[in-house]
């Protein structure tokens, strides 16, 4: 979202409430944990472990936005080679799974998706 969009999304919300405070958010993830050590931890116990920047990446995803996560995967430093796109919400197969692990051996990537696709 460039300046101007917000610019003109504060605009529209001050037609409706001129003084209400209005907050402004940046989505920007820190780090990635491969799956391996996800699946064994706490939840509290889940830090930093890897940041794939520079690695060619597919990703993974069952979500409303893809576009925005694919984006999202690029601004921290991978090259998105492709990318595997189910409806929002879907339950991954044993063969969905098969085939994603087939994609990523043959680009030579790695698959990246977000926590809720692994639970």
């Amino acid at each position: 979202t460039d300046r101007i969009t917000i610019d003109h999304i504060y605009e529209v919300l001050r037609c409706y409430n001129a003084s209400a405070p209005i907050a402004e958010a940046i989505h920007k993830p820190a780090w990635c944990v491969p799956f391996a050590q996800w699946h064994c931890m706490e939840a509290a116990d889940r830090t930093p472990r890897y940041f794939p920047k520079g690695q060619e990446a597919i990703a993974v995803s069952a979500l409303g936005n893809p576009d925005s996560f694919e984006h999202t995967i690029q601004t921290f430093g991978c090259q998105l080679v492709g990318s595997i796109r189910y409806d929002d919400h879907y339950s991954y197969t044993e063969a969905d799974v098969a085939a994603m692990a087939d994609k990523a051996a043959a680009a030579d990537a790695i698959l990246i998706t977000t926590e809720k696709e692994c639970c």
